[in-house]
């Protein structure tokens, strides 16, 4: 290009002469300049485009703002927001540390309002561009396969996506599809045809919630006979507690028959006399036979179960004992999974009128309160001593999964009672000192909040998207502080939940994709980095959890323009023709679609999507009903009723 530049630059100065001669005078371009001064000229001006640039890489790089430089605010709706990582990593530094008070102004709120009464239509459309296509792929089925565009049934066959959808079809105002949901429901959804063995856990927040929330909403009789029947079903499968057991089954039969035989799996008669002889030595009860080769766990998968709320192939890992190998669903679990079925059966017992589904569920969570350690940070694995339970497993704290939901509840489940049962509050307050004294860090250079999790007592600095509820877990907390919420606690923990969250939109904005993976390594120096393993978007709902939650008590507009963004970003690389898809590769400028849309996409994603764009108006959500951890919403007991 220079060469060219000097060549055009002869040439002029030949006509320079030229024109001279015909009396022209005076420079009046380039061209009258001498060559090198032309030279010179264009080298600086490449040199000082190449520093600009590096200068403005860099400092993006390191998520340090530019000064002097104002970026487009979120007033631009018009605009596109931003096409690459790097410039979405410069933006709303702002809310880095959770200190800034947005004061909204009535004009602010009406034009966040309109443009989000169309972003919820679109919303509206993703859900039945979702739907319509499980109903005509996959409907009974447990999970639609959008790219096969086909179903299966990893959940032992009992229509999980129909049921975990019904609330969202309601509230999104779906009524013509929600009532043929139900017709579906009443004619041909039966408990006792589920022959394999189900996990307690995601069926109780999964279908005994759907179908308890759509009751709920509805009134419809329907559901709350369904409701009724799997309900029964668990409490005597799952929580029989005996011999002084106090943990719930993590895997049942609903069918009476098939829980009859053999209720765990036996590897080989020597394995199981070894097994024998070890639970004899700590002390536990051998009435059964175990099976005792912790690789059966990866034989066991076989391609036939789907990813459990944590997004382990549905064969629970708790099941396996580090210090006893045997598999025993009644002798281990994880706090996430016996602490995250009470609000469900409680709510049970009050819209059946019989008290046995609450109290059966609300023995290990009381075992819990009883056990509390004195900074309210459970290890997530919980093993079953003679009436007691033991965190002896392995020495993992975590917010993360299989520790999550339980922490949820613990507030929660005070919330659901009309915030009489104080002791679960009390749990609730206890582990969130808990997390910011020994948990809690920031990155360098950015200041973004994390929070890590402690095995074998080392820190390890890893967050997981399943973490990003806690935004809205700790807000919500905070909203409702005995205390008040302009209390020093109330408003710690507030902030807290708001520099979380911007933690998080960071880890869907960091991305090629803008789609967040499972999983960032925080390093020193450059914020968090994603591991190749760690590269998968499975549609989660906490991150729009947190923003719903947040936009309901701020008003601020920006949370919904990060919610917009995630949408965009969903619509651009996980919608196919069949539906919606998981996405591996976020952090690569070619990711691909995995052949899986879970329940929770629907029940959750997009409900939060909605809701958070305005479709709470008329509901009201959180000052009427309590929200489960599957996002379902229950009545609150009045009056502690």
């Amino acid at each position: 290009i220079i060469q060219n530049l000097l060549n055009n630059n002869r040439n002029h100065r030949n006509s320079l002469r030229l024109n001279r001669r015909r009396g022209s005078t005076g420079v009046n371009n380039l061209a009258d300049l001498p060559p090198y001064v032309c030279s010179l000229f264009i080298l600086l001006s490449g040199t000082v485009f190449c520093l600009v640039n590096f200068i403005v890489y860099t400092y993006a790089s390191y998520n340090i703002p530019l000064p002097g430089i104002q970026l487009r605010g979120s007033q631009d709706h018009d605009a596109h927001w931003g096409s690459t990582a790097v410039y979405r990593k410069m933006r709303h530094m702002e809310y880095v540390d959770g200190s800034l008070v947005v004061q909204v102004t009535p004009e602010m709120k009406e034009e966040s309002d309109i443009l989000a009464a169309k972003r919820r239509h679109d919303v509206q459309g993703a859900m039945l561009h979702a739907w319509s296509n499980y109903e005509k792929y996959a409907m009974g089925k447990d999970e639609l396969l959008p790219m096969s565009q086909n179903g299966r049934d990893n959940w032992g066959g009992m229509a999980m996506t129909l049921v975990d959808s019904l609330d969202t079809l309601w509230l999104m105002d779906l009524k013509k599809e929600f009532y043929e949901a139900r017709d579906w429901v009443r004619d041909h959804l039966d408990y006792s045809n589920v022959h394999e063995e189900v996990s307690t856990f995601e069926t109780t927040i999964r279908n005994l919630g759907g179908m308890l929330s759509a009751y709920e909403l509805s009134g419809d009789e329907v559901f709350l006979g369904k409701a009724e029947d799997l309900g029964s079903r668990l409490l005597r499968s799952a929580m029989s507690y005996e011999k002084g057991n106090t943990i719930p089954k993590s895997r049942v039969y609903l069918n009476e028959a098939d829980q009859e035989k053999r209720e765990f799996k036996k590897f080989d008669d020597e394995a199981g006399d070894d097994v024998r002889k070890q639970r004899k030595n700590i002390g536990l009860y051998d009435d059964y036979d175990y099976g005792a080769d912790p690789k059966q766990k990866t034989e066991a998968k076989d391609g036939r179960k789907g990813l459990d709320k944590y997004g382990f192939d549905d064969v629970s890992m708790a099941g396996y004992d580090d210090d006893v190998s045997f598999y025993s669903s009644y002798s281990s679990s994880n706090i996430a999974e016996l602490g995250s079925l009470q609000l469900e059966f409680r709510y049970l017992s009050k819209v059946s009128g019989d008290e046995k589904y609450g109290k059966a569920a609300m023995i290990p969570f009381d075992k819990l309160a009883e056990s509390q350690p004195s900074d309210g940070l459970f290890p997530v694995s919980v093993s079953n001593g003679i009436g007691d339970q033991k965190y002896s497993l392995y020495d993992k704290i975590s917010f993360g999964s299989m520790g999550d939901s339980a922490y949820e509840y613990m507030l929660k489940l005070w919330l659901q009672s009309g915030k009489t049962e104080h002791k679960y509050r009390h749990m609730y307050d206890l582990a969130i000192e808990g997390l910011h004294e020994k948990l809690l860090h920031r990155s360098t250079p950015s200041g973004l909040t994390y929070i890590t999790q402690i095995v074998y007592g080392d820190e390890l600095h890893h967050m997981e998207e399943f973490v990003c509820f806690a935004g809205g877990m700790l807000a919500l907390g905070a909203f409702h502080d005995p205390e008040g919420f302009e209390s020093s606690r109330a408003q710690r923990d507030f902030t807290t939940a708001k520099a979380l969250t911007y933690t998080c939109y960071q880890m869907h904005a960091r991305t090629d994709t803008g789609l967040a993976g499972n999983n960032v390594i925080f390093v020193p120096g450059a914020d968090f980095q994603y591991s190749q393993e760690d590269q998968t978007h499975q549609l989660r709902p906490e991150f729009v959890e947190s923003l719903y939650i947040l936009y309901y008590i701020t008003g601020d507009p920006m949370y919904r323009e990060w919610g917009w963004e995630y949408f965009e970003a969903l619509e651009k690389y996980s919608k196919v023709e069949g539906g919606y898809t998981s996405v591996k590769g976020v952090h690569s400028p070619s990711p691909w679609n995995e052949d899986s849309m879970e329940s929770f996409f629907l029940a959750e994603t997009l409900k939060y999507l909605y809701l958070l764009f305005g479709g709470d108006k008329e509901n009201n959500l959180l000052n009427k009903y309590v929200l489960t951890t599957e996002a379902h919403p229950l009545g609150i007991f009045r009056n502690n009723s």
